[in-house]
Formats: C-alpha cells, structure tokens, sequence
C-alpha cells in the first residue's frame, strides 16, 4: 500500500454496497440499509425536532428519498453513510426554510 492510498473500511464498503444494490432495485439490500443507517438518522432526526411522530414521519421521507436517487448513487463521489447524512440534513431542513421563507404565521384578528 503506497502512503496516500486511502485505507479501505470494510463497514463503508458493506453500506456502499447496498446502496448501490438498491440502486438497481434490491428491495432486500435497501432493507439492510435500513437496518444499518435509520437509528442514526431517527437518532439526528429526534436531537433536531424533539418530537417522535414529527421524527418517523422525517424518517420515512428520508427513506423515500434515498430509494428514488438511489440509482444515481456513486460511491467514488461519496460514501452511502454520507449520502444518508446529507438526504436526512435536506429533508430536515426544508421544511424549516419554508416557513422562514414565507415569515410568520399570521394570526387572525379577534372579532369584537
């Protein structure tokens, strides 16, 4: 092994792996996937939205996401970890851009 070679990390590998079987449709390697990678994200989720419908809800889109670009994923531009990390981030923050977006709910008037 030269001295810039990166060293190969088998857990990266494994999670790679399946996210590229996904890619092509393996319902059971996306289910892997899952197993490996959710109690992080619900974990992310959970720290950021402390509320635990709000959380599974963002799990699941986050899950919805990763299945449709899976096809696209390319491990030599980014590992599968961090592409579950980055989807969770965009997923979690969108919502929150909205709002901030559109300003503040406006109250309606009380009548008197």
């Amino acid at each position: 092994m030269t001295r810039n070679q990166p060293v190969a990390c088998p857990r990266r590998a494994a999670t790679d792996a399946l996210l590229m079987a996904a890619g092509r449709g393996d319902v059971d390697a996306f289910a892997r996937l899952y197993d490996a990678t959710a109690p992080t994200v619900l974990a992310m989720v959970g720290e950021v939205l402390r509320a635990p419908a709000r959380a599974e809800r963002v799990l699941e889109e986050v899950y919805l996401v990763l299945w449709r670009c899976a096809p696209a994923f390319d491990p030599a531009v980014r590992s599968a970890e961090a592409t579950v990390l980055d989807t969770t981030r965009r997923v979690l923050v969108s919502p929150v851009r909205d709002v901030v977006a559109r300003g503040p709910a406006r109250r309606p008037r009380p009548r008197h």
